[in-house]
């Protein structure tokens, strides 16, 4: 483990080391990682949260915001729209489609949209008639699904640009 306690308190009174503090230093595919865990009131406690930054830094979470709290409405409406004026031909398309998601998924956070609930809105789109009382073409749910993904994708190409 590379947790040592470090510092030395600066203020008038006595106390027995309490302005001491935790402290870790690692490397990990070359790059150093360090910083102090004032949290930390044991050395246990302090290795236990060095383990948990370690895992952060392996899965690439260490550093940054909370990915994916934004809301699945407001990251299309804010980030996907734009871009896909932007960069798509077929943005009216998509324009078009963007409803029936924001639909579906309106308040729910882009980390909370779930393989599952990403099912669920499949089948039940696959399940609910056209406005004229015909079935929907799978072809229909298809281009839906296809939407949906670009949007997932776009929004990991933003998480990953900071």
């Amino acid at each position: 483990m590379s947790v040592y306690l470090r510092g030395t308190c600066k203020r008038a009174h006595r106390h027995s080391g309490e302005c001491k503090h935790y402290h870790f230093s690692f490397r990990l595919n070359g790059k150093r990682y360090r910083g102090s865990i004032p949290e930390a009131r044991t050395k246990w406690q302090a290795e236990q949260a060095e383990l948990r930054i370690r895992q952060e830094v392996f899965e690439g979470r260490f550093g940054k915001a909370e990915i994916g709290t934004m809301k699945f409405g407001d990251f299309v409406d804010r980030d996907y729209l734009p871009w896909a004026k932007t960069n798509k031909r077929s943005w009216k398309d998509d324009e078009y489609k963007l409803p029936v998601l924001k639909t579906f998924f309106h308040n729910t956070s882009l980390r909370d949209i779930t393989p599952f609930s990403i099912e669920r809105f499949k089948q039940t789109r696959l399940n609910t008639p056209t406005k004229h009382k015909k079935p929907r073409s799978l072809a229909t749910v298809s281009l839906e699904m296809a939407l949906l993904s670009r949007i997932f994708s776009l929004a990991m190409d933003f998480k990953e640009r900071g």
